[in-house]
């Protein structure tokens, strides 16, 4: 986090509710018209109450105020849950990628992208 901070232009949203700190946000502005949605993470006790429509708010309202014109984010294929959530709130897949993370592991994502 602090490598990503210091150096990559990432910028971190702790989120919290009544009971305290209950998820985060990471995020980044690309050199284009695009805001990257890196992180979204949400407690699992905590998920159906709202509160992620609110983290992505708030990404939406940096984007914004960072001047873009769209929000993209990766996501696995096979995370279902997610890639429905993200299409509920209006993202579309807009293509795939499968990236060699190295040892023999492999990331296989949808791009997925919601235009403000």
């Amino acid at each position: 986090m602090k490598e990503q901070v210091a150096n990559q232009d990432y910028c971190y949203f702790a989120v919290s509710d009544n009971d305290g700190l209950c998820g985060y946000i990471a995020v980044k502005p690309e050199k284009d018209s695009r805001f990257f949605l890196s992180k979204l993470y949400l407690k699992s006790d905590r998920r159906g109450k709202g509160i992620a429509s609110e983290m992505l708010k708030r990404v939406f309202s940096e984007a914004e105020k960072a001047g873009k014109t769209s929000v993209y984010l990766t996501v696995n294929k096979h995370n279902d849950h997610a890639v429905n959530v993200y299409k509920k709130k209006g993202f579309e897949v807009i293509d795939s990628v499968v990236t060699d993370i190295g040892n023999g592991f492999v990331m296989d994502d949808y791009i997925m992208e919601y235009k403000l």
